[in-house]
């Protein structure tokens, strides 16, 4: 009888052969070496099937599955699907993991975790060497994340919003696909904290490399996307937080939505961009206002300071600091 992996490790591809390899490389030489890899070449027209090919033909940790194109949300579901682990990570193709980044995630599992998070770090494009100073003992803090903390988050910290840094319990995520939805990451881990009740650690420990790719975003283009990816919290927060049964949580994601509103609102004077800036925290604010201000959870201080300082650059420059 074939033995179960202790995790099995999701990896989905599309047209990243400048990356994949960097990727399967840093699979392949965890120190936590009981995994599954699982490739799922989600029909790139590019080499990057062709080296997963290779590269599962050297090591029998890892398998190919290739199919036509679906999309990222897809081929997340058909990994794990295919997966027989009794712990599930899903990692982005692009980006590559420190050789202890499982040991850390399933360290955390083994001390209760049905849900482990660990911290990563941001990258240039063609950085594939962000962990060569690391050494396998690195000091790391783990805390408990109480759930109403964790979805609080969802709509604002990217350690929570991501699904790369993370490990699942199997068990729990049985009956959880992604669905076809702009924010699939996010999306799905509402789904784990909604109906899972799941006990959740983090750590320090950065465990990821997450690439920033400017190259397919030109500079002129780059801060209108970054705006309207703030947008979009404010959006999730109606769609996932606003009817949400804890008011804690409600003011808690209010009160760091204002702050990314107030953020945008003034961060941007004097520059090509203040323009869009303003129309964005005043689409923000339309989304949001309304119920911070009427959010008991929320001290009134700040529903009293918070509006002061979205109408009076001053106010907010004196009490930002």
């Amino acid at each position: 009888m074939q033995k179960v992996p202790e995790i099995s490790i999701i990896v989905c591809i599309y047209n990243i052969e400048k990356y994949i390899q960097c990727c399967l490389k840093s699979i392949a030489g965890q120190f936590f070496t009981d995994f599954e890899a699982i490739l799922v070449d989600d029909g790139s027209t590019d080499k990057s099937g062709q080296i997963c090919d290779a590269f599962a033909a050297s090591d029998s940790r890892f398998m190919v599955i290739h199919q036509e194109n679906k999309g990222l949300s897809q081929a997340r579901n058909v990994g794990m699907d295919a997966a027989k682990g009794n712990w599930i990570a899903i990692i982005d193709g692009d980006d590559y993991l420190h050789p202890g980044a499982l040991q850390e995630l399933h360290r955390m599992a083994m001390m209760g975790a049905d849900l482990s998070i660990c911290s990563y770090r941001s990258v240039s494009e063609d950085n594939d060497s962000a962990f060569e100073d690391q050494a396998e003992g690195t000091a790391s803090v783990i805390k408990t994340l109480p759930l109403d903390d964790f979805l609080s988050r969802l709509c604002i910290d990217l350690k929570v919003i991501f699904i790369w840094n993370k490990l699942y319990r199997r068990s729990m995520i049985s009956d959880i696909r992604f669905r076809d939805r702009v924010g699939e990451d996010r999306d799905f881990n509402y789904q784990v904290g909604t109906r899972c009740n799941p006990k959740i650690l983090t750590t320090s420990f950065k465990g990821n490399a997450y690439r920033n790719r400017p190259s397919s975003i030109s500079r002129t283009e780059a801060v209108p996307f970054r705006l309207r990816v703030y947008q979009d919290r404010c959006n999730s927060y109606n769609i996932y937080i606003k009817d949400y049964p804890s008011e804690s949580v409600r003011g808690r994601t209010l009160k760091g939505l204002m702050d990314l509103m107030l953020k945008i609102r003034w961060g941007y004077q004097g520059t090509e961009w203040e323009s869009d800036a303003k129309v964005s925290a005043e689409n923000m604010k339309s989304m949001i206002f309304r119920d911070f201000l009427s959010c008991k959870a929320i001290p009134v201080k700040y529903r009293i300071m918070y509006p002061l300082c979205y109408y009076n650059r001053f106010i907010y420059k004196v009490l930002k600091h």
